[in-house]
């Protein structure tokens, strides 16, 4: 993997939230092959909490998301812009003078808050993932200290129960911050160790083991709940992390009409969805742009082919209803389409679209509309323009369509900015 192909997905997928914590440490790993159990260092301690959540009230229509309620809104105890995992959210408290430290807390979907870890904050992060039924969070620590600013920092990687907040593997090494998408981690481009990144590592969910590194030669496209993406030798293969049985591999696909043979490669992940993925295919003729499939990451099955008319392809998924959107990266493009993402049977297409898809949650597509503060919604089974206005994109939803959002502090009577609030459907 090239060193700039690796920092557009670190900075997709992880270089914000972690540069917006500590600007300037850096993530790297220290004493201890990458995988290898501590087992001198103790367990972390997990706080049970059970605190219910704030209710907000008097909230403005207008700062709130279409279809939530307004009237049956509540504030989630985080900071940062969370994420969902099952039926419930994981988000951060930053550090303060009176509490140095980062805390990860886990709430239900109402808000309720579960348990929390505190770490060091320096340049941690978290991902969630699934597996043998139990939705998990892994939460990033190290011991970096500012005052041994020429110590090599040993990060480390542990699994938790989303909801019981238990223990189910860890603390292993890494070689630094979650870099994505799943269970993938590495250093981080850009910071002051170095400006390419260094290892990069995959992480079984079931236990912590190492599944894959770049210093093998391998090339680590994508992890999803067990379900691992490489490019070995030259071709995709994927491979299930839990049982080790190799999944498929690019021979096994059908290519799309027009695509020749078995040039096929990986192209970005799915927002929304990490068990698909965009695939980029090679024309027959050789020239011409690539042809891009949305693919099953366990099977390989081609769910849909987008459109020539998408440049640079982008694809949203609705984590509650399953809708795909295709787009491009850039936002003038102005093409839009929408597939079932069962059959991948297309549902509709705009050509002029005057809005930038930004999120695509709860069977509603949110747009914004380049040089305006105008926001749009729309109906993402039929394309139909439902509202517009100024309130802010949805953050994250859990599958019965609890959402989070921030509100600025006007609505939530807090002094230093926004906060995240969480509600339902009306």
């Amino acid at each position: 993997m090239t060193p700039d192909r690796r920092r557009r997905r670190a900075t997709a997928l992880g270089a914000a939230a972690c540069a917006a914590l500590v600007a300037l440490t850096a993530c790297t790993a220290g004493g201890g092959a990458s995988g290898e159990e501590e087992t001198a260092r103790p367990a972390e301690e997990v706080t049970p909490l059970g605190d219910p959540a704030e209710k907000l009230s008097g909230v403005d229509r207008w700062d709130v998301p279409p279809p939530l309620d307004p009237d049956a809104l509540a504030r989630l105890p985080v900071d940062g812009p969370p994420a969902a995992v099952g039926e419930g959210f994981i988000g951060t408290v930053l550090p303060t003078d009176e509490d140095p430290e980062l805390t990860f807390v886990l709430t239900d979907a109402d808000g309720t808050s579960r348990w929390s870890r505190s770490v060091n904050p320096s340049c941690t992060s978290f991902t969630v993932s699934r597996t043998d039924g139990r939705d998990i969070v892994v939460l990033l620590d190290n011991d970096f200290d500012p005052l041994r600013g020429e110590a090599d920092p040993a990060t480390e990687a542990s699994g938790y129960d989303a909801v019981t907040g238990e223990r189910l593997w860890g603390p292993v090494d890494v070689p630094g911050a979650v870099i994505g998408p799943g269970l993938v981690f590495g250093d981080m481009p850009g910071t002051v160790v170095s400006d390419d990144a260094g290892a990069t590592v995959a992480l079984s969910p079931a236990d912590g083991s190492v599944q894959a590194d770049e210093n093998d030669g391998v090339v680590i496209d994508h992890e999803h709940n067990g379900v691992l993406l490489v490019e070995e030798d030259g071709e995709l293969r994927a491979r299930d992390t839990v049982s080790g049985r190799e999944l498929w591999s690019g021979s096994d696909l059908r290519p799309p009409k027009g695509a020749g043979g078995r040039g096929v490669g990986y192209a970005r992940a799915v927002e929304g969805d990490g068990a698909r993925v965009l695939l980029s295919w090679t024309p027959a003729d050789g020239g011409g742009r690539p042809i891009t499939t949305v693919n099953d990451l366990r099977t390989g099955t081609t769910v849909a082919v987008l459109p020539d008319e998408v440049v640079e392809p982008r694809a949203l998924s609705d984590p509650v209803t399953g809708v795909l959107v295709a787009t491009s990266v850039a936002d003038a493009d102005g093409f839009v389409a929408a597939y079932d993402g069962e059959t991948g049977r297309e549902l509709w297409r705009d050509a002029t679209a005057d809005y930038a898809p930004r999120t695509l949650l709860g069977g509603k597509l949110f747009g914004a509309q380049p040089d305006r503060a105008e926001k749009v919604v729309l109906a993402a089974a039929d394309g139909t323009t439902e509202e517009r206005g100024t309130w802010p994109f949805p953050i994250a939803a859990t599958p019965s369509g609890a959402t989070a959002f921030a509100l600025p502090d006007a609505d939530c009577d807090k002094k230093d900015g926004s906060c995240v609030a969480v509600g339902a459907p009306s």
